[in-house]
């Protein structure tokens, strides 16, 4: 039988200054592997949903298990430990550091998990080299190999980076907010290259492009 990545049973989740829930779920069930596309207009709930299954948020009832384990029974601490050893976000401006190296800021998660840095290798030369490889795959390699920084990079390509820090070494779930068009149009570009990537079939992926109205 498939993993499960993510199971939501009854969920409910609603702002403070709100009456109605913004996430009223009866039941979602993501297996490993399968890829995920969310869609619905500005307010609907998209990034308040990632935000839950990151444990930034917590669920107002219901249960919401990531890899089998109940967010709601852990604390503040213990959440954001295991969002940063088990998931990977591409946030939706990039957030990439221009002081650091392409493969610095694909290394950079690692400074803040010893588990996800040990599946990265040993040490950090081959952490370096795993680095390396992702932005490989990713169709990085000549501004890799020229040493360019983050700022001289295309929109696209610092997608890429973006997208290179979040799976490095990552074995849960991706986690993509986006907005518009224009970055919609990107993800599916995005897509393509993981699609033909072997390498990370076995991850959950939960994209989230928006729908402006």
């Amino acid at each position: 039988m498939t993993e499960a990545v993510l199971e939501l049973k009854d969920v409910c989740f609603r702002w403070s200054n709100q009456d109605r829930a913004t996430i009223d779920l009866p039941e979602l069930k993501i297996d490993q592997g399968e890829r995920i596309f969310l869609q619905g207009p500005s307010g609907s709930g998209k990034s308040t949903l990632l935000s839950l299954v990151g444990g930034i948020l917590v669920a107002e009832s219901g249960s919401l298990r990531v890899l089998g384990e109940e967010l709601k029974g852990l604390s503040r601490a213990r959440r954001d430990a295991f969002r940063v050893t088990h998931l990977g976000f591409i946030f939706q401006l990039f957030n990439l550091l221009p002081y650091l190296s392409l493969e610095e800021n694909v290394l950079l998660p690692l400074r803040f998990s010893k588990k996800r840095a040990q599946r990265a290798g040993s040490n950090q030369a081959e952490r370096l080299e795993e680095a390396q490889r992702l932005l490989t795959a990713l169709g990085l390699s000549e501004p890799l190999k020229e040493g360019r920084p983050v700022v001289e990079l295309s929109v696209g390509q610092q997608q890429r980076v973006a997208a290179a820090r979040a799976l490095i070494c990552l074995h849960a779930t991706n986690l993509t907010p986006a907005s518009g068009e224009g970055v919609r149009a990107r993800f599916w570009s995005g897509c393509g290259v993981l699609q033909d990537w072997d390498g990370f079939h076995h991850q959950g992926c939960v994209p989230e492009p928006h729908r402006h109205p």
